[in-house]
């Protein structure tokens, strides 16, 4: 499967019409590495609570599987209940603050580096030469200091705090698998590429079909602006019909490139499914086989499959919203490609001023006169350009044969003036 691929310079690739470049993913990632400048301090901290608040989050699933080794052994009493009770409580307590805390740090950090972007796309986009505009169409501009920059902003609450708490879970849930006992680790370990699998071709195919679907929504915009910029125009020639069709034509292809970012989804939820499978299973025959060994107990197996269950979970939301998360890389992309347009072209000098120098044009001397030797006014005569003097005409009867010679001195004799 494969969309319509959008490269640096082009946008509406279904109308062949050049637009403004698209940044690719290395120009992405770096000028957002340079607007987060001022904020790399405060993303190191952000982080570092985040890896602590998961550790605490995950201690729940350690207290249940103690708990579940103390009834196997028959030493389970009340205040083990008790006990178990209060560590769990204080574990989400303190990790969901924690957790809490870290996606408002994360969201603030996030919309400082948006609005820094859209400070520089805006101010970039007033300055834009207006050739440039006009041969990319308004309507690409359009797009992307509307559609895109909301889908920028509004990916905050949807992926902010999923890819948060996934990236720290997966983290520290390895680590506390391999402290466990490491075969649960490795078993754990030997699917994922399952998901690495299904994140690589979401990835390769997702991003061309998101970037399609901005560039429809671009076409749309235009068709719809040019349509109501040219209000008057349009209903004076006659051409609502034509204008209809072509409105209607681009919002088509705006619903198709939807419908096949929505079923581009659903493949990833199958494949999403089979992993989840597979991990659960290969957990489970582990601690069989550990238990059975006498390797491991059935509380750490329990352990065991809590963390794996407790990192399913985000893993298959972060993978769920990914499409929001790809739509926001296109549109991401698409305004730094507009933001970092450069003032001028690369290697492009000045401009040469226009030639002020005249060329020097051969004229032919017409002019029209009467005869000498008929004063009749119905006998005219006509002229022509003399070899001999170039640039002075010469009276020529239609009776005389030859061209006489070009006078040295005093020009041409008058024409006779009819009485």
């Amino acid at each position: 499967m494969s969309g319509i691929s959008v490269v640096p310079g082009t946008t509406a690739s279904d109308a062949g019409q050049p637009g403004l470049p698209v940044a690719s993913g290395r120009e992405t990632v770096r000028e957002v590495w340079r607007l987060s400048h001022g904020y790399r301090l405060r993303l190191a901290a952000t982080e570092v609570l985040g890896i602590v608040s998961t550790g605490v989050d995950l201690v729940v699933s350690v207290a249940i599987g103690s708990l579940v080794d103390h009834v196997r052994a028959g030493t389970a009493s009340l205040a083990t209940v008790l006990t178990t009770t209060v560590v769990m409580t204080l574990s989400a307590v303190l990790g969901a603050a924690g957790t809490a805390l870290t996606i408002v740090l994360a969201t603030r950090v996030y919309h400082s580096l948006v609005a820094a972007l859209r400070e520089q796309f805006v101010g970039r986009a007033m300055t834009l030469p207006q050739h440039l505009v006009e041969r990319a169409g308004t309507g690409d501009l359009i797009s992307r200091s509307s559609d895109d920059v909301t889908a920028v902003a509004d990916a905050a609450p949807a992926v902010i705090p999923v890819l948060t708490v996934t990236a720290f879970t997966i983290l520290v849930s390895l680590g506390g698998l391999a402290a466990l006992e490491w075969p649960y680790a490795v078993a754990f370990a030997v699917v994922l590429p399952v998901y690495a699998l299904a994140v690589r071709w979401y990835l390769r195919v997702g991003l061309g079909v998101y970037r399609a679907e901005r560039t429809a929504m671009s076409a749309r915009a235009q068709q719809i602006h040019e349509s109501q910029r040219g209000y008057a125009t349009v209903l004076g020639f006659g051409l609502g019909e034509q204008r209809h069709r072509a409105v209607m034509t681009d919002s088509w292809r705006v619903a198709t490139r939807s419908l096949r970012a929505r079923t581009v989804l659903s493949m990833l939820n199958a494949r999403l499914n089979l992993g989840e499978c597979l991990s659960l299973a290969a957990v489970l025959v582990v601690g069989f086989v550990l238990i059975d060994h006498g390797a491991s107990t059935v509380g750490g197996a329990t352990t065991a499959m809590l963390l794996v269950l407790r990192l399913l979970g985000p893993v298959n939301q972060l993978l769920l919203v990914i499409d929001t998360l790809q739509s926001a890389l296109a549109s991401l992309s698409r305004m730094i490609g507009a933001a970092t347009i450069p003032l001028s072209p690369p290697g492009a000098g000045p401009r040469a001023p226009p030639s002020t120098s005249t060329r020097s044009r051969s004229v032919t001397a017409r002019g029209h006169g009467y005869s000498t030797t008929s004063p009749s006014p119905s006998r005219p005569v006509s002229t022509w350009p003399s070899s001999a003097c170039p640039g002075r005409a010469r009276p020529r009867s239609p009776e005389s044969s030859p061209a006489p010679t070009c006078p040295r001195q005093g020009g041409w004799p008058a024409p006779a003036v009819p009485r």
